[in-house]
């Protein structure tokens, strides 16, 4: 539990973001499938290996934080009024233009908001 909250902290936005975002190999996983890797650090790991950093960390928040059909957005209520357009362009990526969960979020925070 403890190496997979390294990898993926999910206490808050900003634990996530801090979070490892660029270890992709543990115990020889992906290459010597024979050691036993729990299945949420394979996942993790994964993530990392098909992402650069920033979007490993993106996608991350996005899964951890906002991955549900009643999507929070306290912590876009409670941002600073100069982060918030910043917030709302990191919504409206397009590298998250084909994600379900991306366009949901920036969807829920439009009509909520």
């Amino acid at each position: 539990a403890a190496f997979s909250r390294a990898l993926c902290n999910t206490a808050t936005i900003m634990d996530t973001f801090l979070s490892n975002h660029t270890l992709q190999i543990v115990n020889g996983f992906p290459h010597h499938t024979a050691i036993k890797t729990p299945i949420d650090v394979r996942k993790i790991l994964q993530l990392n290996r098909a992402n650069s950093r920033s979007q490993a960390a993106r996608h991350k928040i996005i899964i951890t934080h906002f991955r549900t059909d009643e999507v929070n957005i306290q912590p876009f209520i409670d941002m600073e009024l100069k982060v918030l357009p910043h917030a709302i362009s990191w919504m409206a990526r397009e590298d998250c233009a084909d994600n379900r969960e991306c366009r949901s979020l920036l969807y829920q925070f439009l009509v909520r908001g």
